[in-house]
């Protein structure tokens, strides 16, 4: 009977411990982090030095408009790299799982100007900001959590962006919560059978 006693608070101590880890697996966010382009060096040859960014480029998907920049054309905010609009066309920024968009360095390419932030979930505007750059980097807080999409707009010559604070959320081999409580429900199942054999002993 000691034995089927100690069995059980073994399996009770797993069930709880399961459940705790499936459940802050779930709900943990990776760690902010900043993006300053600083890791692209594939530029174009000629006058001024640039890239397109690539899709999934930090794990984000990055509309066609994206430009990285050496220094050459500008000053960054840090390191040697920094992006910009191509021209006056809008940006956007989005992902399959959610982000949060926490803040930038921007300035104006030639001029300074008001632009907006908005960001999207599931198609949603759930956020929108106006802010107004000048022609050197200035720090902007923005504090959109939970987007799929960011789309900076309104802005009539180049927009220039550098060290870009992201939180990106854990998707990789996560269980469906579904299947958590199936795993949960199957423990319990199984706890309460080894009770009804030590009450029939």
């Amino acid at each position: 009977m000691i034995f089927y006693f100690l069995v059980g608070m073994d399996l009770r101590k797993t069930i709880g411990s399961t459940l705790l880890a499936a459940a802050l697996l779930v709900s943990a966010p990776a760690s902010a982090f900043v993006i300053g382009f600083d890791d692209i060096n594939d530029f174009s040859e000629g006058g001024i030095r640039s890239a397109h960014l690539a899709s999934g480029y930090q794990g984000l998907d990055w509309s066609s408009r994206w430009l990285a920049i050496g220094s050459s054309l500008a000053v960054p905010h840090s390191g040697s790299n920094f992006a910009m609009s191509n021209g006056n066309s809008d940006l956007m920024i989005s992902s399959e799982s959610n982000f949060d968009f926490l803040s930038m360095w921007a300035r104006g390419g030639s001029a300074g100007f008001s632009a907006r932030a908005t960001g999207y979930d599931d198609g949603v505007e759930v956020y929108t900001k106006i802010f107004r750059v000048t022609t050197t980097f200035q720090p902007f807080e923005f504090g959109f959590l939970d987007i799929d999409e960011l789309r900076l707009t309104g802005f009539y010559v180049n927009l220039f962006v550098d060290d870009i604070s992201v939180n990106t959320y854990l998707t990789n081999n996560v269980p469906e919560p579904s299947s958590i409580v199936l795993s949960g429900l199957g423990l319990l199942a199984l706890s309460a059978a080894r009770k009804n054999r030590l009450k029939k002993r």
